[in-house]
């Protein structure tokens, strides 16, 4: 049964590859005929067509090599303010905390007057 999934696969593969490769194969005989002052007249490379059978597998070895990192590079951003707020409390009487404090209780009492204006927060202030 697998057997036959991977063939209907295999041949679908095939097929696009080809449809692809006749697409850009035309498209590149079309634009080489064109008149140079043609303003639709585009600038490609003698061999983009002849990569065009690779092009998926190329794509998807790239992405291969970019789903590790992005996983990775989001655990890292989900784990940085942990990190950088577990390993550096900030003391109570530092002039700049209180400061940061200060401003800090300003918007969440602007903000929390507002929530309760609206009527998405029941407690009072």
């Amino acid at each position: 049964m697998i057997f036959i999934q991977l063939r209907a696969v295999l041949i679908i593969s095939i097929l696009t590859i080809l449809f692809l490769s006749y697409c850009a194969f035309s498209a590149y005989r079309i634009n080489k005929d064109r008149e140079s002052d043609d303003p639709k007249k585009k600038d490609f490379a003698p061999l983009a067509p002849w990569l065009t059978p690779a092009t998926p597998f190329i794509w998807m070895g790239r992405m291969l090599i970019l789903a590790p990192w992005s996983i990775l590079f989001g655990i890292f951003l989900i784990l940085f303010p942990f990190i950088l707020i577990i390993f550096h409390p900030l003391p109570e009487n530092d002039p700049i905390t209180r400061f940061l404090l200060k401003v800090g209780n300003g918007v969440l009492k602007i903000n929390t007057w507002l929530l309760h204006a609206l009527g998405l927060h029941t407690k009072p202030i």
